[in-house]
């Protein structure tokens, strides 16, 4: 019987946002817009970017990443943020992509 799949989240900081990259192209994803984007929301919304993606135990796939501006007053209460341990850990748990 398939687990519930666990979702991940963070707010990604100058300091994170090469490690996750950097993560996430050892398993095949390619995600290098992630600076861009987290400087186009943090000039244009004054946000600070939050980054989400969903693990799914029973087959080791991941789903895709979604970078949206941050929002406290919604975000905080829908997925617990992971520090960025807990966030390399569950890249690292996927299966690689086949390119």
């Amino acid at each position: 019987m398939p687990q519930d799949s666990i979702p991940g989240c963070i707010i990604l900081t100058e300091d994170n946002v090469d490690r996750i990259v950097a993560a996430a192209r050892t398993r095949g994803f390619t995600i290098e817009y992630l600076r861009d984007n987290m400087t186009y929301h943090l000039e244009e919304d004054g946000s600070p970017t939050m980054l989400y993606t969903s693990y799914y135990p029973w087959n080791r796939q991941m789903s895709t990443f979604n970078d949206v501006p941050f929002d406290p007053s919604t975000d905080e209460a829908t997925v617990p943020l992971m520090n960025i341990e807990e966030f390399l850990a569950l890249i690292h748990r996927a299966k690689e992509v086949k390119i």
